[in-house]
């Protein structure tokens, strides 16, 4: 079978089955009906070999070290240190938590800030979905601008340019993700007060140290988690706290969601089923921009990972993009069509884990996301 039809099916297949079981195990059947209509026979190997994968098993990892990290915070009273310096700013801090967050780049991260912001929906009156989506898209704000990010990295190898040039070429999205967001935050920007800088600091100490690690010593994620961790064991002397916290940061769904999501990339580059929409999309006489946006969009609403547009997509359409001396209108069109793809893909794990948590209506979430991404896109065509 072609594999853009593979593609398509297994996809639809994946959101038919997420309303009847979970979400982890309608993302592994999902990859395993394209591995067969792909790769027959070859295919199962191929998800066993992703399994098996050492840069996978690493971000399985550091999954589970940044849930690890949230609960050791909260067990330690840390989160609602970092809640209490912020509550002067009377609303505020319900998105600037995530905000914060999002400036350290780890999978499942908004779970860390879904944790903090937990106690402020009663405060504030805010249901679970708004709560849901307040989490999830403040906490993305940074993917396409920040540095530490995967796909800004990974733009940056395949385009041979300097992220400089990457980030020239997609604030717009940073602005209008902001922008977007604003008109379903009401009641959440009141006049603040002064918060508490040194409570913030010393409360947010753990997550400032990681991004220390890894942004000023260039040190990998993983290692600047477990560190930050056992540091703060340390620091508090709650070592007996340790399996206790590690137990309830490995969740058996959340394991098989991250598994399976990564077989499902590997799958989608080895069958060619991203080449073979690009191809069926020029074919058709369809523009070079409306190519590169529904390519991007595509793979990264299939995939519901940030680093997926940039490393499947963005090196079939280099020719249009360029290498050096990019053509900053397409790394601006594919850069958002990849953010609205992710954001929108129910396979996304920041917004099961948020969902999860706040006990939220998936389905009513999309209220809020449609319409901000939608918004979102129309600004940032504003700057083509």
């Amino acid at each position: 079978m072609e594999p853009f039809l593979s593609l398509l099916i297994s996809v639809v297949v994946i959101l038919v089955l997420i309303r009847k079981i979970k979400i982890g195990y309608s993302v592994l059947i999902g990859t395993v009906l394209l591995s067969v209509l792909t790769l027959g026979s070859k295919g199962i190997y191929e998800i066993f070999k992703s399994f098996l994968d050492i840069s996978n098993a690493e971000i399985v990892a550091i999954v589970i070290l940044a849930f690890a990290l949230a609960q050791s915070m909260e067990k330690m009273g840390m989160l609602k240190g970092v809640s209490s310096s912020l509550s002067p700013l009377s609303g505020v801090e319900v998105a600037l938590i995530p905000l914060l967050i999002g400036l350290l780049p780890m999978p499942g991260g908004a779970l860390v800030s879904a944790v903090m912001i937990s106690s402020l929906a009663s405060r504030y009156q805010i249901d679970p979905e708004r709560m849901t989506f307040i989490n999830y898209w403040f906490r993305h704000i940074w993917v396409t601008v920040w540095p530490l990010y995967p796909n800004v990295i990974i733009a940056s190898a395949v385009m041979d340019t300097d992220f400089r040039h990457i980030i020239g070429a997609t604030y717009p999205i940073a602005l209008a993700a902001i922008i977007s967001a604003i008109p379903f935050s009401r009641g959440l920007f009141r006049k603040p007060s002064k918060p508490d800088l040194h409570e913030l600091v010393v409360s947010f100490s753990p997550i400032i140290l990681v991004a220390a690690l890894a942004l000023l010593f260039k040190m990998s994620l993983l290692l600047s988690l477990l560190i930050a961790i056992l540091l703060l064991f340390a620091i508090k002397r709650e070592f007996k706290a340790i399996p206790e916290v590690f137990k309830r940061s490995v969740d058996l769904e959340i394991l098989v969601l991250v598994f399976a999501v990564l077989a499902y990339r590997d799958l989608i580059i080895i069958s060619g089923a991203a080449e073979d929409f690009l191809n069926a999309v020029v074919s058709a006489g369809i523009s070079s921009y409306a190519a590169a946006f529904l390519l991007s969009f595509f793979v990264a609403f299939s995939t519901g990972i940030e680093m997926s547009y940039t490393s499947i997509a963005l090196p079939l359409l280099t020719p249009f993009t360029g290498t050096g001396d990019i053509n900053q209108n397409f790394v601006l069109l594919i850069f958002a069509a990849g953010f609205a793809g992710v954001m929108l893909s129910p396979l996304h794990l920041c917004i099961v884990l948020s969902a999860k948590h706040f006990n939220a209506n998936l389905r009513k979430v999309y209220h809020y996301l449609i319409p901000a991404s939608i918004i979102m896109l129309l600004l940032v065509f504003a700057f083509l």
